[in-house]
């Protein structure tokens, strides 16, 4: 019994300091996303508020994305998130905006939206580990537009955390 106690003890006392270690600075993360607040494909650094590794954070970022008709729609998603969860493993739950500018004829485009600024909420799944690492993201954000229309969209991130 008090090799049990004594085994449980230190487990628990390493896993404590490892936390805390890992802890003592907020988690940052650049990724590239396929679709999602990007529309296409965007670059995105997102951070925590407070020194953590889950909890609020922000994603800000910039995507571009040319369908092939000489028309151009320049992104830049900003979103604020929450990350629940333990150890690697985190539900993301997130809500956003994508600004959007465009050249030439935005009608062009498969998501044909009149305004230039798309509400995105999110809901979907993060792996980040404790210390620096590879990061992925999948997640569920359908694209809204400030005149009610909406597409169900998604995203698929990889990504560098430190």
């Amino acid at each position: 019994t008090l090799l049990v106690f004594f085994i449980t003890t230190n487990l628990s006392s390493q896993s404590a300091a490892e936390t805390k270690k890992f802890a003592s600075g907020n988690a940052q993360n650049v990724y590239a996303e396929i679709f999602g607040n990007g529309l296409m494909l965007s670059l995105n650094y997102d951070f925590r508020f407070a020194q953590q590794q889950n909890g609020w954070g922000m994603r800000l970022g910039a995507g571009y994305f040319d369908g092939g008709t000489g028309n151009g729609v320049l992104t830049v998603p900003v979103t604020v998130n929450y990350l629940a969860g333990k150890s690697s493993s985190y539900l993301e739950l997130s809500m956003g905006a994508s600004f959007a500018t465009f050249d030439g004829d935005y009608r062009s485009f498969y998501f044909y939206y009149p305004s230039k600024l798309l509400l995105v909420p999110g809901i979907g799944y993060r792996y980040q580990p404790f210390g620096k690492g590879f990061t992925g993201r999948l997640a569920f954000s359908p694209l809204i537009s400030t005149n009610g229309k909406a597409i169900p969209f998604g995203g698929l991130s990889v990504g560098y955390k430190w």
